[in-house]
């Protein structure tokens, strides 16, 4: 689950950047696993930004999927 805890990880730290950062890691059936970080959630402000997301069959996937994401936006 390192990829997990990185994600998790990075969601702190964006914290300091993004005070209202919203974190989410969840399944559905239709698209398996996703991650995402926001700048807010979608109900406080419906005009958040997507910092990264990332899909995948597994968490672990989803996480690094939105890792790898991150890290060519910079």
């Amino acid at each position: 689950m390192k990829n997990v805890e990185k994600f998790l990880e990075v969601a702190d730290e964006l914290e300091n950047s993004y005070p209202y950062l919203y974190a989410e890691i969840a399944k559905t059936r239709a698209t398996n696993w996703m991650a995402w970080l926001c700048t807010h959630n979608r109900e406080d402000n419906p005009s958040r930004k997507v910092i990264c997301s990332g899909q995948g069959i597994t968490a672990e996937e989803a996480c690094e999927d939105a890792l790898k994401a991150l890290e060519n936006d910079k």
